[in-house]
Parts: C-alpha cells; structure tokens; sequence
C-alpha cells in the first residue's frame, strides 16, 4: 500500500492492529519496542515543521568555504543552530565546516592524551552532524592524525567499512608519502581480504552489507550510499532463498549459512530503513521497503509508523527513536550498534525539528549529543527548552544530564569541558536553587554546586572551588563539604576556620551516631592543631580518635564497614608511631575487603603510602604484593610500585623485583599520564620529560613530587626540601603526594609524635 494513500491516524490504527507479513515464523520482526515513545514528560505536540527544499549537490559543491576558528563558548550554541536548523544554506554549511573542526580537534585531544574509545566517539559526533552529500575537504583539512587515529582505532575492532571509509576521507589530504603510501596498502588489504570471503555465499553477502553500510555512515555520499542499498537488497535476495532450503543444517558452514539468513530476514528491513534514517529522510526509507525484496520481510507497522514520521509526526520519530536506540546492544543477531545509533540520531533529530518546543522531543538528541562528548551542545539545547517555569521532573533530568556530564569529562581530565558545561545549564541550576524547586527535589542546585566544588578541588583550582563549597555550606549540612571547606581554608591560612569546619564535621558525626567518622575528622583537628603548634589540643584530638575507633570496631555490621574501621585505626596508629599495630590492622582490612574492590584498593594504597613514611620496607613489599594479587586498576598499581621503589631507596634496599614486576603489568595507552608515571619509573624517562608531560596542575604537581622525593631518599638537602615544600604547599590538597611531601617535612623537622595513651589494649 503506498505511503501516501492513508491519513497519519489510520496509520496509527495500522501500526498497531496489522498481522505480521512475511514467509514463516522466523522471519517475523518482533518490534514491540517500536511502540514505546522516549521519554516520560507527558503528551508531545505535533506541529510539523517541514524542511525547505534542498540545496543541490553542485550548489553544495560551489559554496565557497570561509574558514571559522570556533571557541569552547561559541561551539555549543553553533550546534544547537545546526540542529535547530537544517535549511541547506551557504551559512549553514560554513558554520558546520567550523563545527566539525572543532569537535575533531576535540577528538585529536583524546586521542593525544591515550583514550582511545572517547576520541573515536568523538569523532563519530563530528560526523554524525554532517548529512549524505554535505562533506567538504575543507572540514578535515589540519584534521589528518585524528582521522589517522580514528581508522586505526576502528581497525582494531575488526570495522573494516568504518576503516574503509576514514581512509576515504584522510587519503585526498596526505601529501606524497610514507602515511599515504600505508594508507593505500591498508586499502588494497581490505579490498582483498572482502574479495576473498568465499564469494556467492550468505555468509560473503552479510559481510559486505555490513562493510558498505558501516562505510556509507562514514564518507557520506549518495554513491556509498547507493552501495550499501545494493549490498541490503543481494543479502536479503540470497537469505530468502536460504530460508527455503529444508532439513536441518549438517556442517558448520551450513548452519553459519542459515543463521546469517535468519538474521537477514529479520532484521534486514530495520538496517535498510536505518540507512535513510541517519540523514532524517523517512520516505526514502518506506519507498526502499516497499520495493522487492525487501517488501516480503518488511514489518507493516515499521512501514507505517516510518510514513507518519514523514509526514511530520513526532510521535512517530520518537518511537523510532525508541527502537533503534534500544536495539544498539540488542546482541549477536540484532543490528550493527553503529547502524542502530545512526538511525536513533536521525530519528532524534528529527523529532526535535518536528517539534521543538517540549522536553520530551529534546531529550534523545541530548542524551546523544553527551554520549559523543558535546555535553556542552546538549544542555545548552535544553536551556530554552526548558523555558522559565520547567517541570520539576524535567528540571531533575537536566540536572541528572549535567550530573553525569560533569563526572564524564573529569575522568577524562577534560577541565575546560567541565567548566563550559556548567556554563551551559548555569541558568537552570539557578532556577533549581529557587523556592520553587529547592524543597525535596533531587538532584538539585546543591548536588551540581557540591560536584564542582568537588572538580575544581580535585584539580588543584582552591579559589575556583571555594564559593560553590560555601553555597553548599550555607544550605546544608554536609561533612563531604566541610570537609573540603576545611582543607582549601587550612591552605589559605585560615586555621580557625578549618578548625570551625572540623568542628562542624564532629557534631554531624555524633548525630548520626557514627564514632568511626568522628575519629577520622578528630585525625583531622590533630594535623590541624599540630600544624597550629597546639600540641596539647592535638594530642587530645588524637586520644579521641583512638578511643572512638576501637568503639566503632565493635559496631562494624559488614565487611567494607570493619575494613573501612581498621584503616581509620591503622591511620591513628600512625600517628602514635605504632608501625606494629598498625599493621596488624591493615592486615584485618584487606582481609575484610576482600569481596570489596573499592575498599580493598583503598587499604592497600594507604599501606603503601604508610610503609614509605614509616620507612617500613616489610610492609611496603606486603602491600605491593597484595595489589597484584588484588588486581589492582593500572593507575592503583603504578603508584603503589612508585611509592614502594622510592621506599627502596630511602632504606638502601636493592628491589625484590615486584616493583619491576608490577610496572611491566601496567598496560595504559601511551600518551596517559598513567604510562608516564610508569616509564619514568623505569627510567625511560627524564625528571624533564616527566614535567613535559604534564598537562594539567594536578600532574604537574605529581611530577614535581616524584622527582623531588626521588632525589631527597638518595640525598637529602635543603634543595630537596624546599622542592618538597612546594609540593606541600601546592594547591593540589585532594593528592596523597601531598600528605607524604608532609609527613617526609614533619620527619625534618624532627617532630614528635605523641605516646600512645596508658591502658589502652590494642588489638
């Protein structure tokens, strides 16, 4: 039944009343999904805006080019433009030329800093803004190493369309050379290679459908896109007469045979369709279904709910949306995750251009515009959309968005991110602060204000962090907070106000009844008070962290709670100079985290960290064999091996060979700080090389540590010191480094440490 011969309501009746069509049982779509719109924020609008007629290919070709430098600022509201805009217009493809400069340079910055999967899905949100016959050289001129980089990447996971399809792309831009000359040998290896799949079989047919169609998402042009078209067609023509073969499979090859054709047949018409979704053409996709021989296999109410999404329904486009989205990991036999995401792209911004004005038709192409690291571009997209009286629930999802934006770009070290992003939704985290919102809704302007105190802090920027802290401070009552509060004040020189803080953190802790976190702040006001030149307040804060602790080991209900006593114990211990009993508690807590990987990694690092203060070489290799037994993450384990081999060296104690061992264990991708910190423990590195690759103040603070450290166990002087007083003093206060550059000054100084009090039995 052709598309325009029924009213987008009779499509609806029909998309959900119809019999499946199709050649037997194993052939059917099951697309129950299909039905379930994105979303939950209530009834969406359908006021249809329809594109204007399309510039032409040559008219397209003819625009000239004016090169636009983007800043972090300026970017997100570029994109928002292009998606709110999908006009072809001379400006339109200038400004996306500049668009996807810049988000492939943000992509070369992932891949220089050795995360490899977050600058290939960089990469993949450049190129999904870019629609079939709008790719310009102009957009990856300068581009070269990231388009390099991506291929490699996407070679390594055996995409050999996507690696096709990337060489397409850098091949025009390289000069005569070596990296052109590879790359042409990388091309004429996969031709051969897909010349050579046991051509006229099923299994041959799936593998290049799979290839044309993983290449036409990359090169965008109608060529590759006619490619892949053909490729669907002969795979879906050799499945169905696979599918009537009888008797059940006798050899491998007869049942890889049958089981490409079953997967052919059932998910062929949603692949086909998803290859016109990607630019947002829903009657390209019907009239590809409605041709032989994909009308046999096609699923009416796919049909039919693709006809209403090209009339305009939004409806429509977010059960598409829906669908695709969900059948990204649908598994083995489910569509190819790139394809999926192509089509939940064009499906989601579709549905925003249809209806642009409510939540429930911006939050897929948000969610997809942050999963490609354009956090930025997502919430700016929803600012307007959320208008000046937002739902509470459509506020919370916002803030939940910039929530997981936030600790995104933090684990990838990508401050500036962080920052815009936050700028991005500034106007809606106000607006949760408001009476309105405040009372109950969760997150809220106080969980987004505690998480940026909390970046900025963690990356060394004290002034940056302080007022967000304070604003938290003023409206809740919140230890992690007075916590932080606390430290950036001792570091400003504020002690009374760190001590009021700690203070603060006490009586939260006798309130809700916890003696293990008031001995953990009472570990606090002793530094604090030592550092004051109290020593009397400093060894009753110290008193009262012992005895609150032995309390709380009789409290302790699970494993993770006793290992987490124990430290606390093992760290007033410490304090005491009981390296013994100390010990002796770390060695409870690693035994009661052993099903707890969190706290286990915790115990183990701080025993490492505390054999090198205590110059406890037992100890030390204890705990650095209990991290690779533990299997410690990469960065755990170099920095437990860091501090054991400098812990050698401040004995004079020739290695044992587990530092060796753990260093040559660590796996991180070159360029990361992580494999920095490991070659320069093996001496493949420079103290300036080191320095040289630190790229942010927290790493540079690490490496001014290393080395100093490094050079004060071999020869201690007063260069060394006041290289570890830096250290000390650095705004970095969220670093172990920083507490040891400490206690190594406090060891110079000839401190003290108090007796531990008569009458106390410790375990």
């Amino acid at each position: 039944m052709p598309h325009t011969s029924m009213g987008p309501g009779a499509r609806k009746k029909l998309f959900g009343a119809v019999a499946l069509r199709g050649v037997g049982p194993w052939r059917r779509l099951v697309l129950t999904s299909l039905m379930a719109s994105v979303g939950t924020f209530g009834s969406v609008g359908c006021g249809v805006q329809r594109q204007k007629p399309a510039m032409s290919a040559d008219a397209l070709k003819r625009v000239t080019i004016q090169r636009v430098v983007l800043s972090e600022q300026q970017f997100a509201q570029a994109v928002v433009k292009l998606l709110n805009d999908g006009e072809q217009t001379p400006e339109r493809l200038n400004l996306l030329v500049a668009v996807v400069q810049h988000q492939l340079g943000r992509a070369a910055w992932y891949f220089d800093a050795g995360q490899e999967d977050v600058g290939l899905t960089a990469t993949m949100g450049a190129l999904l803004l870019v629609r079939t016959g709008e790719l310009r050289s102009e957009m990856f001129s300068g581009k070269e190493r990231t388009l390099l980089a991506a291929a490699a990447a996407v070679s390594r996971r055996g995409r050999e369309g996507q690696t096709r399809g990337f060489f397409d792309l850098v091949d025009p831009l390289l000069v005569p050379g070596s990296a052109k000359t590879d790359v042409a040998a990388h091309v004429a290896a996969l031709k051969a290679w897909e010349a050579d799949s046991a051509p006229g079989t099923m299994v041959a047919a799936s593998q290049k459908q799979r290839s044309q169609a993983a290449h036409a998402l990359i090169t965008r042009d109608a060529e590759s896109l006619e490619n892949a078209n053909v490729a669907t067609v002969a795979w879906v023509t050799r499945a169905l007469n696979v599918g009537g073969e009888q008797g059940a499979p006798m050899t491998h090859d007869e049942f890889d045979e049958r089981n490409e054709a079953h997967r052919a047949v059932t998910i062929g018409a949603p692949v086909m369709a998803a290859l016109y979704l990607r630019d947002g053409d829903a009657a390209a996709a019907v009239n590809a279904l409605e041709g032989e021989p994909m009308s046999v296999i096609s699923n009416p109410r796919l049909v039919a709910r693709l006809a209403d999404a090209a009339d305009g329904d939004a409806d429509a486009w977010g059960d598409l949306f829906s669908f695709y989205q969900s059948s990204k990991a649908a598994g083995e036999l489910g569509l190819d995750p790139d394809v999926a995401l192509a089509a939940a792209w064009g499906a989601a911004l579709a549905r925003h251009r249809a209806d642009p004005t409510t939540m429930q038709s911006a939050v897929g192409l948000a969610t997809l515009l942050a999963e490609h690291s354009m956090p930025d571009a997502a919430l700016a997209l929803l600012d307007p959309v959320l208008g000046k009286e937002p739902s509470a629930e459509e506020l919370g999802w916002s803030l939940t968005l910039l929530l997981r934006s936030l600790d995104q770009a933090e684990g990838r070290g990508d401050l500036a991110l962080v920052r815009q992003s936050y700028q991005n939704a500034a106007r809606y985290v106000e607006l949760a602060a408001t009476a309105r919102y405040s009372n109950g809704m969760r997150p809220g302007a106080i969980d987004v204000w505690q998480e940026m105190g909390g970046l900025e802090s963690r990356a060394g920027y004290l002034e940056e962090a302080y007022p967000y802290l304070t604003r938290v401070a003023e409206r809740s009552s919140n230890a992690s907070v007075l916590r932080l509060l606390a430290g950036i004040q001792r570091h400003k020189g504020d002690l009374n106000g760190a001590r009021e803080s700690l203070s603060k953190m006490v009586k939260l802790a006798n309130a809700a009844s916890d003696p293990a976190g008031e001995a953990a702040t009472q570990v606090m006001i002793y530094d604090l008070e030592r550092e004051r030149g109290q020593t009397q307040a400093a060894g009753l804060a110290l008193q009262t962290a012992l005895e609150r602790v032995l309390g709380a080991r009789s409290q302790a209900r699970t494993g993770p709670q006793l290992a987490a006593v124990e430290r606390v114990l093992a760290d007033v211990l410490e304090r005491y100079g009981e390296a013994e009993a100390a010990n002796r508690a770390v060695g409870r807590a690693e035994d009661a985290a052993r099903n707890d990987s969190v706290q286990l990694t915790a115990t183990v690092l701080d025993a490492a960290r505390r054999a090198l203060c205590l110059s406890d070489l037992e100890a030390g290799r204890r705990a650095l064999r209990e991290a690779l037994d533990g299997d410690l993450a990469d960065a755990d384990l170099t920095y437990a091996a860091l501090w054991v081999k400098l812990l050698q060296l401040r004995v004079h104690a020739p290695s044992d060979g587990s530092v060796e061992e753990a260093l040559a264990r660590v796996d991180s991708a070159e360029g990361s700080w992580t494999s920095a910190l490991r070659d320069w423990a093996r001496g493949s590195l420079t103290r300036e090389q080191l320095l040289g690759r630190a790229s942010n103040p927290i790493q540079r603070v690490e490496a001014q540590f290393y080395t100093a450290l490094s050079e004060h166990v071999e020869h201690a002087s007063d260069q060394t010191l006041t290289k570890l007083k830096a250290v000390a003093n650095s705004e970095a206060i969220e670093l172990v480094e920083v507490r040891i550059a400490r206690e190594f000054l406090l060891s110079a100084q000839g401190a003290q440490r108090p007796a531990l009090p008569q009458g106390i039995n410790l375990p």
